[in-house]
Parts: C-alpha cells; structure tokens; sequence
C-alpha cells in the first residue's frame, strides 16, 4: 500500500486508505488516528505539530527504529495502547522532519 521511504501528505494518504470517505480533521490531523486494525502514526521529528507541541520523536535511520511520543494524557493503560502493543493493530509509520515536507513512510512498526 505504501513504499518505505516515499513521501506523502496526510491528503494523499487518506485517499488511499479510505477513497470513498478520506479521514480529515480531528485525530487525523492530531498525531494518530486508526482505521480498521491500522493505527496510521504522524510524527514530528525536531519540530512542533500543528498543535504546537513539541516532543522528543527520533528516528536511528541506520536501526530503524523510531522514540515515538503520543498524544498528552494519552497512556498505555488505554485501549487504542493495549491493542497496539497486543498485535491487534498494526502501526504503519510516517514522519517528517519539516512542519511544512510531506511524510515519509518509515514502515509498519513492531513494539
């Protein structure tokens, strides 16, 4: 569905994951949000969100492995979480290191 390390916008992805009714808004557009049994995850790395926080995402581009921080209050203790790191969903990846760049496709993620 995607290619590891092609970019796209929020846009583009959305109308790829649901053409018919592309996400918008909301969690969509604020960190995370899930479809189906797919977690889409949109990190910043070294720049504030659209919300104007700032958290301390990384990416090791030679392990590929990715310090990724949720939302404020959010918390493993919460159902979207305990599926998360059950299996039950799978975390496809985007990031991007610009406020203004598309994200690039990290890839689906395993905790």
């Amino acid at each position: 569905m995607f290619k590891r390390g092609a970019e796209y916008t929020r846009k583009e992805i959305a109308k790829i994951v649901r053409p018919d009714n592309p996400p918008s808004g909301g969690n969509w557009t604020t960190g995370y949000d899930r479809i189906g049994t797919n977690l889409y995850v949109f990190a910043n790395i070294g720049v504030p969100g659209r919300t104007g926080h700032d958290f301390e995402n990384h990416y090791d581009e030679k392990t590929q492995t990715l310090i990724w921080f949720s939302k404020p209050n959010a918390h493993s203790g919460q159902p979207t979480f305990q599926k998360l790191m059950s299996g039950e969903f799978k975390p496809l990846f985007f990031a991007r290191w610009k406020k203004s760049d598309p994200f690039t496709f990290l890839g689906t993620g395993s905790i």
